[in-house]
């Protein structure tokens, strides 16, 4: 298989061709490794932390056939994205995520078709692990990470500051205690509120006070 034709399907985000990411076997986190296209997305996440098993254990790679539209040139480009495995709710790989590891905008790319407002990321193992000590809902994969990292297994990320019904009942489904830690922003605070009238009288809800710092990974 011509597996670079194949993954320039996948993330060429205007392909009008139906995605088809599950009926290829052989697209997996170990061959886009093999796209890796410099040190500059692997960097990132150690800067932010993370070791070599935590970045084994989420399955990152890194890739710069992701497609974006270049206003400026108006002409289409590509990106060096960090590349991370979504999950179903019961672990199956349902699509991939793109991070940029500099200031582009947006921060996350997705494979098409990509079910982010039904999914939590990192849900399927961090449901494991909230019997002791409950779920904490971050924003985005890049905390989960972090905080993951640090001892948090049960950590689990909403892809943005809007959760949706979907997640709110994949929250409850998975504990009786949450404690939420959006970001330090008003969307962040937000999220949290909206999450928090979601599940008080369902769950044990606490809000992380994050002080001064900007997002739980912080």
């Amino acid at each position: 298989i011509k597996f670079k034709s194949h993954l320039r399907n996948i993330f060429e985000l205007d392909n009008e061709r139906e995605n088809k990411l599950l009926q290829i076997p052989e697209i997996t986190p170990e061959i886009l490794n093999r796209m890796n296209t410099g040190p500059d997305p692997y960097n990132y996440l150690l800067d932010r932390g993370l070791s070599q098993k935590t970045i084994d254990y989420f399955g990152c790679t890194f890739t710069n056939v992701w497609r974006a539209w270049d206003k400026i040139k108006e002409e289409y480009r590509y990106e060096e994205r960090i590349v991370i495995p979504g999950h179903t709710e019961d672990g199956k790989i349902c699509g991939f995520i793109g991070r940029t590891p500099v200031g582009d905008e947006p921060k996350y790319r997705y494979t098409k078709g990509f079910p982010k407002s039904q999914l939590i990321f990192n849900y399927h193992r961090a449901r494991k692990h909230t019997s002791e000590n409950g779920l904490i809902i971050v924003e985005g994969p890049a905390d989960t990470m972090q905080i993951h990292e640090i001892g948090f297994p049960n950590v689990g990320g909403i892809y943005g500051a809007s959760p949706s019904e979907e997640q709110i009942d994949l929250i409850i489904r998975a504990t009786d205690k949450v404690f939420v830690a959006t970001d330090n922003d008003k969307a962040g605070r937000i999220a949290a509120e909206k999450i928090f009238n979601a599940l008080k009288d369902v769950v044990d809800t606490n809000i992380v006070n994050l002080q001064t710092f900007k997002d739980p990974g912080e």
